[in-house]
């Protein structure tokens, strides 16, 4: 699969597919109240007896194929007894899948798992901890900021993430900035100046051809994750601790006000644009600027390569409250333990593969398929010199790639309930299971697009998203309940 669907990928899986049916399914495969198991330990039984592994994940495009195909051998070759199956699958039949495997107790060994997951199959003790693993690994200091938050039950880990996406990056052409005489904007205002004045008609026809910035209006994640940024810059979430809803005050509207402000400086056509679109724009050279993640780059550097030297970044501009909040979201595998059909000996060798997938060169060949993109969650592989020689780009454009690897002062969606959001520091809450719904239903988005769709007033807009917000989140725990 193409790694332009990455994103949209991890947004069809964070909408808890598993849902009613996965629910109903494991209420009949574990009793009521049974605790996450602690599994074994690393190592300790994957010398003894032919094992064989299954590793489902949705990563089959063939730049991570490559990768995942030649770890597996050589974690083989190393490990003679343990022969370790890929078994890649498209993202739509992967929750499916893994709700089967778990009914029939014939889990894969190693699997993906989004943060919603990872609490729902955790909770009912189908997971092994991961701790012995991220203890020998050096301990949670070793991890990127806030990647395990979602991972965590009870104070135990019970799954690792394998690739981050930070998406607090402003791009922009340095060669119109400095044709304009105008430099990157620090700010809101500033960013809505520089947009405006880089805005022309080049070509003389009356219309503008060039502009100065691009921002989705459809409703999609692509959407939701521009409005959260803003949302959170005013430093207010959309659930408090406690996962109640506290959306609708002040800077729900003033962040949707600006929204509608900037999307309309951009080019026509964006209540259609996703995040192609968006790529599209600026790669194709009709936009200044980009908020995004680090794409862009290898995007710039295979379609257009002559705009590669005038292809930077910045930090987003800051908000009212200042500082640069934003969304970074992660994605993570997890092993499964013999409630649903993996032995201790099995989950022992499936620890000992993750630790060598998420370390040393598996890791930096995996984050090199997309070089300046894949955030690699455990921080000692951003210390591996392979890592910023295996590319140009992460030696031509290291200040943004350094940018993109920064994780400190960020959200995900699962954990931004609750959170406190300063100009000097941000600190995730609980993973939030009210959220899923809201995600999948694209509620946000939907907002958005009253507004630049439909001209409804933001005020208006913001009212009807506090009660679809309490609306969805209710059907969604009665279901869970009837379940």
């Amino acid at each position: 699969m193409d790694r332009t669907t990455r994103v949209s990928r991890r947004g069809f899986l964070a909408r808890g597919f598993v849902g009613a049916v996965g629910v109903a399914l494991l209420g009949a495969c574990t009793q009521p109240g049974a605790a996450p198991s602690s599994g074994g330990s690393s190592g300790s039984g994957a010398a003894a007896q032919p094992i064989t592994l299954r590793f489902l994940t949705t990563e089959s495009d063939p730049p991570s194929k490559k990768v995942y195909d030649a770890a597996a051998a050589a974690f083989t070759a190393e490990n003679p007894n343990v022969k370790v199956e890929m078994e890649y699958i498209g993202f739509s039949g992967r929750p499916e899948k893994l709700v089967a495997d778990i009914g029939a107790k014939k889990a894969p060994q190693l699997t993906q798992l989004v943060a919603y997951e990872i609490q729902q199959y955790g909770k009912r003790g189908f997971l092994a901890s991961l701790d012995d693993v991220v203890t020998e690994g050096g301990g949670r200091d070793k991890w990127q900021p806030a990647s395990l938050t979602a991972s965590i039950i009870d104070n135990k880990v019970y799954a690792l993430p394998y690739n981050g996406g930070n998406s607090r990056m402003l791009w922009y052409r340095s060669d119109l900035f400095q044709q304009a005489g105008l430099k990157p904007p620090k700010t809101w205002d500033e960013w809505k100046q520089t947009a405006q004045a880089m805005t022309k008609d080049t070509n003389g026809d009356g219309t503008p051809d060039q502009f100065g910035l691009v921002l989705p209006g459809s409703k999609t994640r692509a959407t939701l994750r521009e409005y959260m940024r803003l949302l959170w810059q005013t430093g207010e979430t959309v659930f408090d601790k406690d996962f109640n809803v506290v959306f609708g005050k002040d800077g729900a509207v003033q962040a949707l006000q600006f929204y509608k402000d900037m999307i309309a400086i951009g080019p026509p056509g964006y209540a259609s644009y996703d995040n192609n679109e968006l790529i599209d724009a600026f790669v194709g050279g009709r936009t200044a600027t980009l908020p995004y993640s680090g794409r862009p780059l290898s995007r710039v550097n295979d379609s257009a390569p002559d705009l590669l030297s005038n292809t930077h970044a910045v930090w987003f501009p800051s908000g009212p409250i200042g500082g640069n909040v934003g969304p970074v979201t992660w994605d993570t595998y997890a092993i499964f333990n013999e409630k649903v059909g993996v032995t201790p000996a099995e989950q022992d060798a499936a620890k000992k593969f993750l630790k060598y997938l998420l370390t040393g060169k598996a890791a930096t060949d995996f984050a090199l398929t997309v070089p300046g993109h894949l955030i690699p969650p455990y921080l000692p592989t951003l210390k591996d010199d392979n890592l910023w020689s295996g590319s140009p780009l992460m030696t031509s454009h290291k200040p943004e790639v350094t940018l993109l690897f920064d994780t400190s002062n960020s959200l995900d969606y699962g954990t931004e309930a609750g959170a406190t959001i300063t100009a000097d520091k941000v600190t995730p809450g609980a993973f939030n299971p009210n959220w899923p719904p809201v995600d999948g239903g694209l509620v946000i988005p939907a907002m958005v697009q009253r507004v630049v769709v439909q001209n409804e007033s933001p005020k208006a807009a913001v009212e009807w998203c506090v009660g679809e917000i309490k609306r969805v989140v209710a059907d969604a725990n009665a279901k869970s309940k009837s379940n």
